[in-house]
């Protein structure tokens, strides 16, 4: 299901103020292996969480690179009477680097990513019709935060553009297959763990994804 566009929000095309080429761009902002290269389709005019946002076409520049050192960019805007303003930005990858006293995070073999925080990456600036102006920070982790992080690095005050992917459960596989098989399922059995529980089960009339099941993890 896709989700349509907001009639209260409406994209600025920032086409003319592009400066660099998404492919081309420093280490810190290379795919990984593993990766599934949902960065890649983001070109023309697309909707995330409900608001429409317009990238770059794969002719040509297509982002706004701000460079340590470089004049500030400024984007002239309609004038406008705006509750926000919204950017789709990203932030280069920083080295993987464990605090000090920093416990694990997730399984041994994950590197600790993403930790930093309070880092100026940018500073966005507003000017108003009166003339006045206010500098807002973009800081690390709070209103930016890098692609690749590790279990509990996530932003304080910014989402990811991509919304919450459902993944099919074991028990939703054993339906989709009987499925296949030309049965008819008329009833489920969920069998959980001691370490599991089952709070929420929906059934949809998707052939691909019959049932969907919640679980949350515990421990005695």
């Amino acid at each position: 299901m896709k989700t349509p566009s907001s009639p209260h929000f409406t994209p600025v095309d920032l086409k003319r103020y592009f400066n660099a080429e998404r492919a081309n761009a420093g280490e810190g902002f290379a795919a990984r292996p593993g990766d599934t290269g949902w960065i890649d389709s983001l070109r023309g005019l697309q909707t995330h969480r409900g608001m429409p946002f317009l990238f770059g076409s794969e002719i040509g520049p297509d982002v706004l690179e701000l460079r340590p050192g470089a004049p500030p960019a400024v984007i002239a805007l309609p004038p406008t009477m705006a509750s926000y303003v919204l950017f789709v930005q990203v932030a280069a990858d920083r080295p993987s680097a464990s605090p000090e006293g920093f416990g694990e995070i997730g399984p041994a073999t994950l590197p600790v990513e993403g930790n930093p925080l309070g880092d100026r990456v940018a500073t966005y600036g507003l000017r108003y019709a009166d003339g006045s102006e206010t500098d807002v920070p973009v800081l690390r982790r709070f209103a930016i935060q890098q692609n690749h992080i590790s279990w509990s690095a996530s932003a304080f005050a910014a989402l990811p553009l991509r919304a919450p992917i459902v993944h099919a459960s074991t028990a939703a596989r054993t339906l989709y297959s009987a499925e296949r098989r030309g049965r008819t399922s008329s009833r489920a059995r969920l069998a959980p763990n001691r370490d599991a529980w089952i709070d929420k089960v929906r059934t949809c009339g998707f052939t691909r994804s019959p049932i969907l099941i919640r679980t949350r993890s515990f421990r005695r």
